[in-house]
């Protein structure tokens, strides 16, 4: 691109340099001419009293040297200057011997060189006279030739340049680019302003195909989320226990099949109702709506048995357990329901059985949703990143492509998360080829360290297997191995010596067994309580949620698949022992 701004402005410069040139030539030229004269009046000055005082009659022997005289008189510049008659003149009166004569000749000659001298005199006032105006010649002139220049300036370049600007500015706010170029503009803003036009329609066309990949992205996490939530209302609906959700208002917002066949009550009537209304006698009305408030507003689970009131007028005993339902930040905007029937025969014990493991549930669903959150948040932060990516001008399809991957990596987490909890709440049947041990206790792990990190609890683990596998079912290890570390992790609650920990290790036992230890820093177990500590129904807290059958189905799960727990305590830890046989294989050896 030619630089017509440079070359315009470097012509500018040197036109307004050669004026100034010009305007001090004049000026020195005028002062040089006055220099001139005023050496020139003094040259002639001091001639003119050479001229008196060798020409002047009354000198010494005046007549005597006529030649000489004669001679001063030609060779003098003044004379021959100003003086040619009164020097004919007093030529002539040197042939004549006649003192009157010469002195009046004299006379003459003089007043001629006065009035030439004043003539001079003349000339260098005139002249100092018309050079007292040349400063403020010189000023108009200099404030004329800026003048000009800045409206060259002005029309030439800044407003061009200004109104470029402003139509920059008011791109995007106002609307498009709608800069128009003039005639007289410089070729360079023009060109800026056509690159500029350019620059933005590529922009708007690449901000366009982003802003479809990120529609296409954000539609994707919509339908995977989509998904993800139908599996979970399906692992809900089909649960074989009876499960419904109320806001804070007590009405029912879910209703799922095991109630609604509990209740006689089918969901599209149940929705927007309250239990109360819905199905339940009047004597437990109060009592359920006292529970009701101090789960929302205490935010901690409670579990009450319930009569439901039939259609067929049969009433129908429901152990219920609350979990308060809380968003993402930890308001409490609902409660989740978990219950269970209950006979005549065994009301009592169902009761318990049931609190116990919708307690574990409600716990396993807790972590559960941590776990999920975890993915949630990774998939909202790679989504930001991708956006935020979209928005560059220059875009790298390979840090996108990374970003969705790393949200369709995450989607996959929650996925199996979802269906590891849907694996929880099914039968147990012993796995042909058995399961690896040490993935089984990563994934017990995995589930409980977010209540655990929520509690301050430091988890640490230590695996010395490798790929060993057990017979059995891995739900035969997980929920004992949950039911310990919600125990380790209530015992750390009630005071801890130092800071809260839980150590977990997994190692063989011998040849043919491996052994899981959760250990936790609490403040232990007392001698009495520790001989009935596996016996069911005996607990060491007052609490209503502990019915002291943690322990006790822990035992019986790990000696159906052949193996024990042993508890001990002492040094300011207490100590879980679990002992799992390993598989063997077909020749005899553990796997």
């Amino acid at each position: 691109m030619p630089i017509r701004l440079k070359t315009t402005a470097i012509r500018s410069l040197l036109l307004l340099a050669a004026l100034c040139l010009i305007v001090e030539a004049a000026i020195v030229d005028r002062a040089f001419y006055l220099r001139d004269l005023q050496a020139a009046q003094i040259v002639d000055q001091r001639e003119a009293r050479q001229a008196e005082r060798h020409l002047s009659p009354f000198r010494d022997a005046a007549q005597s040297d006529v030649s000489s005289l004669i001679d001063f008189l030609d060779q003098s510049p003044l004379l021959s200057r100003c003086c040619t008659d009164a020097v004919a003149a007093l030529k002539q009166s040197l042939k004549r011997p006649d003192l009157a004569g010469y002195a009046a000749a004299y006379n003459g000659l003089g007043q001629r060189m006065d009035a030439y001298l004043a003539e001079q005199q003349a000339a260098i006032d005139k002249t100092k006279a018309s050079n007292q105006w040349l400063p403020l010649v010189l000023a108009l002139t200099f404030g004329g030739v800026l003048f000009v220049a800045w409206l060259v300036l002005q029309r030439r370049f800044v407003q061009p340049i200004v109104r470029l600007q402003n139509a920059i500015s008011r791109t995007g706010s106002q609307g498009p680019f709608d800069y128009e170029s003039q005639a007289d503009d410089p070729g360079e803003v023009a060109d800026l302003a056509s690159s500029f036009a350019a620059l933005m329609s590529r922009l708007n066309s690449e901000l366009a195909g982003r802003d479809l990949v990120l529609r296409e992205a954000k539609d994707m996490v919509r339908r995977e989320t989509q998904r993800l939530s139908g599996e979970v209302a399906q692992l809900f609906d089909e649960s074989p226990l009876p499960i419904f959700t109320l806001d804070r208002l007590g009405k029912v917002v879910s209703w799922n099949r095991a109630i609604a066949d509990l209740s006689d009550i089918p969901e599209t009537e149940a929705s927007g109702g309250t239990l109360p209304e819905l199905a339940l006698v009047s004597a437990d009305t109060a009592t359920f709506n006292g529970s009701l408030a101090r789960v929302l507003d205490v935010g901690e689970a409670e579990t009450l048995p319930v009569t439901l009131r039939r259609r067929d007028n049969a009433n129908v005993v429901v152990s219920v357990h609350m979990v308060p339902r809380k968003v993402y930040g930890g308001e409490v905007v609902g409660v989740n329901c978990f219950g269970h029937e209950v006979g005549d025969g065994l009301v009592q014990a169902a009761r318990a059985v049931e609190k116990q493991q919708t307690t574990h549930f409600s716990e396993l669903a807790s972590s559960a949703a941590h776990q999920l959150n975890q993915p949630l948040q990774k998939m909202r932060l790679y989504l930001a990143n991708a956006q935020n990516r979209l928005r560059v001008q220059v875009l790298d399809r390979d840090v996108l492509t990374e970003k969705l991957r790393g949200v369709d990596e995450q989607l996959n987490l929650a996925a199996e998360i979802i269906e590891h909890l849907r694996d929880f709440g099914r039968p147990i049947e012993p796995l042909e080829n058995g399961f690896q041990l040490a993935t089984v206790v990563e994934r017990c792990l995995d589930l409980s360290r977010g209540n655990l990190v929520d509690r301050g609890i430091r988890l640490s683990y230590e695996n010395e297997l490798r790929e060993e596998l057990a017979s059995g079912h891995p739900l035969q290890v997980e929920k004992p191995l949950i039911a310990l570390l919600n125990n380790a992790r209530e015992a750390i609650t009630d005071g801890a010596s130092g800071h809260p920990q839980i150590k977990v290790s997994l190692g063989r036992r011998g040849p043919d067994a491996a052994q899981i230890v959760v250990a936790d820093n609490g403040p232990g177990i007392a001698t009495d309580s520790m001989k009935r500590i596996f016996e069911p129904f005996y607990t060491t807290r007052n609490e209503s949620r502990h019915l002291g059958l943690g322990l006790a189905m822990s035992r019986t799960m790990i000696g159906e698949l052949g193996g024990d727990i042993a508890l001990e305590t002492g040094g300011g830890w207490t100590t879980a022992t679990v002992t799992i046989p390993l598989k063997e294989c077909e020749s005899g050896e553990p796997v």
